[in-house]
């Protein structure tokens, strides 16, 4: 997904007042973009919550691997 693309999305869902599900594996979209962020490994839950409260070791536990943060 390209930025003018999530730029449409997030301005359509806050003009509707509806919710917008989006997978991305782009972490620095997801933390720029997303209000609230899930976060799945292996069919398992491993994170909900804001983007600032998505740590590094939250990330490693996810992608199974060190992953660099995009801050």
């Amino acid at each position: 997904i390209a930025r003018p693309d999530l730029d449409y999305l997030k301005d359509i869902s806050q003009r509707l007042g509806i919710s917008v599900v989006c997978n991305l594996h782009q972490i620095d979209f997801a933390r720029e973009y997303a209000e609230r962020i899930i976060g799945l490994s292996q069919g398992k839950l491993i994170f909900d919550g804001p983007p600032s409260a998505l740590t590094d070791g939250i990330l490693e536990q996810i992608y199974g691997s060190r992953v660099e943060s995009a801050r």
